[in-house]
């Protein structure tokens, strides 16, 4: 069957001049992304310093007792990486009941935000941790925070990420910082 085809209506086209338009900066997707990648992070995080503790408990290293290095942040103002800060906590808090057991002996108890810094609270109890130093502790948390995207991302921002670990039984306290320049 043929079809009878449409007549063309003539149509007029009037020249539009384009003015480009300066896109603004906005820094709400780097954070929001960041805070995604926090959340997903957090927990694997918090499991890592636990399962940290627990081989740094039970092996026999014996080493010196560092001085954290601190390192200013570099690609944001202080309130942004304040900003930065506050919402990982309030993520990590939402996002899991404190206290949290980790392992037999580690327990996750807070989560904080400081200068610079998140910082995770954890509680030990029921081992022995008279081999364990800071040292100890920071070499087995840097290799794995450095080489996971998300927390390596969160160090690039300028955040710190701190640990204290206190046994309960000696009221020993361990403090570890790790800083973007530790995974150079």
């Amino acid at each position: 069957m043929a079809t009878n085809p449409t007549p063309a209506i003539p149509i007029e086209v009037t020249p539009v001049e384009v003015t480009p338009v300066k896109a603004k900066s906005n820094k709400k997707p780097v954070v929001i992304v960041l805070i995604v990648l926090a959340l997903l992070c957090i927990c694997s995080i918090t499991i890592v310093g636990g399962l940290f503790v627990f081989g740094v408990i039970h092996s026999n290293d014996v080493t010196i007792t560092p001085t954290p290095t601190i390192v200013a942040p570099t690609a944001q103002s202080t309130s942004d990486l304040s900003a930065l800060i506050s919402q990982n906590v309030a993520t990590a808090k939402a996002s899991i009941t404190l206290p949290y057991k980790i392992d037999a002996y580690t327990t996750w108890t807070d989560v904080t935000a400081e200068t610079g810094a998140v910082r995770y609270h954890y509680t030990i109890s029921g081992t022995d941790t008279s081999s364990v130093t800071n040292t100890t502790l920071k070499a087995s948390l840097v290799p794995t925070l450095c080489n996971t995207p998300s927390t390596k991302a969160i160090l690039d921002e300028g955040v710190n990420m701190e640990y204290q670990y206190t046994d309960l039984g000696s009221s020993r306290t361990f403090f570890v910082t790790v800083t973007q320049a530790d995974c150079n």
